[in-house]
């Protein structure tokens, strides 16, 4: 194993002895039930891991890898560390200790189909470990999306291109267009949107040759018949081994509600500044012009108010000393935040 920094460690899962006295047996009682972790590596146990080979130590105490032993350790008398290797990869080890006559070459041999063996179990444990957290994040991913999807405030259509009907709707499409969300699937979108079927099939062909598209200015209508402003944002979705349309569909009523309520108001603050027998205009911070009046702007030598936006003085048909001065008066205003009465142009 290996610590979040990338340091190995050793980990211990089964331990098994036979206790000699209270001290030992106090030992093994503590530590058997429980695993063990050990981060000091320069020792016998790690000599095993780090090499990936078996170590015999008939006598341990005077092995030049020893380590020491914990309080209340039980005599190591002799050692054998075998290591379960597969694939060139260690996965664990297994100590055994204090054989009559001690370890060699043959006991070494003898063993090696039960280390096999643990290494095969433990490798097969490994990967279904892994296969079980892959399976739980991926239910846990799904039900992250179907949030989304459910909750989302935007409706959502899955269509198919080949004939251009809904094959999924999330519940806020169906709030938006006033049809259950089982009602709209193996719709047609051209049924919710059937004021714009040729703008819906450019829609679908951009789709198809860049991977994605934008419509606004969609009429749609809703199962009781009202007509709702829409905008879509599509873009193509490969699902297992179909590909679809993902098309976010956003009402955009409230909006267009005020747009023209904006544009109610700056035509009646137009009709009232032009309405006015006195020229009006205003600037940005660098004396740019952003705006006039109608009388400002016949003064200025224009035909309409917007022709103005973006000029300088110096563009219009003062003479070089008045664009200077006025600049000076856009000055002293702008700094000192002060307005300026009764200036004779």
């Amino acid at each position: 194993r290996y610590t979040d920094e990338g340091t190995p460690y050793f980990k211990t899962h089964a331990i098994s002895d036979a206790p000699r006295d209270a001290e030992t047996q106090a030992c093994y009682a503590a530590h058997a039930p429980r695993d063990l972790e050990f981060f000091n590596l320069d020792n016998l146990f790690g000599t095993v891991l780090k090499s990936g080979r078996p170590l015999v130590a008939n006598q341990p105490s005077r092995h030049p890898r020893r380590g020491g032993l914990p309080s209340g350790h039980p005599p190591l008398e002799a050692f054998l560390g075998l290591p379960f290797v597969l694939e060139g990869e260690v996965l664990g080890m297994a100590g055994i200790a204090n054989r009559p006559g001690g370890y060699d070459d043959s006991v070494v041999a003898l063993l090696d189909p039960f280390v096999s063996t643990c290494a095969l179990l433990i490798h097969a444990s490994r990967n279904e470990r892994h296969r079980a957290q892959a399976e739980q994040a991926l239910r846990d991913n799904e039900r992250r999306l179907q949030s989304i999807y459910e909750s989302a405030h935007d409706g959502i259509f899955l269509l198919d291109p080949a004939t251009q009907s809904i094959v999924d709707a999330n519940p806020r499409a169906a709030e938006i267009f006033g049809h259950a969300s089982e009602a709209l699937k193996g719709m047609p979108l051209g049924a919710v949107c059937p004021d714009d079927l040729e703008e819906l099939t450019r829609l679908s062909d951009e789709v198809g040759t860049t991977g994605c598209g934008f419509a606004d200015r969609l009429a749609c209508a809703s199962a009781g018949g009202r007509s709702i402003p829409v905008e879509i944002t599509a873009s193509s979705l490969q699902l297992q081994d179909q590909m679809l349309i993902l098309a976010m569909v956003r009402d955009v009523s409230e909006r267009r509600e005020a747009e023209q309520l904006l544009s109610e108001s700056r035509n009646m603050l137009r009709l009232v500044m032009d309405s006015i027998p006195q020229a009006i205009f205003w600037k940005d911070r660098q004396s740019t012009y952003l705006g006039c009046n109608r009388i400002f702007a016949r003064v200025a030598g224009f035909e309409e108010p917007d022709e103005i936006v973006g000029k300088v003085d110096q563009d219009l048909p003062w003479t070089r000393e008045e664009s200077a001065w006025y600049r000076e008066c856009d000055r002293r205003v702008m700094e000192n935040g002060r307005a300026e009465y009764n200036i004779v142009e």
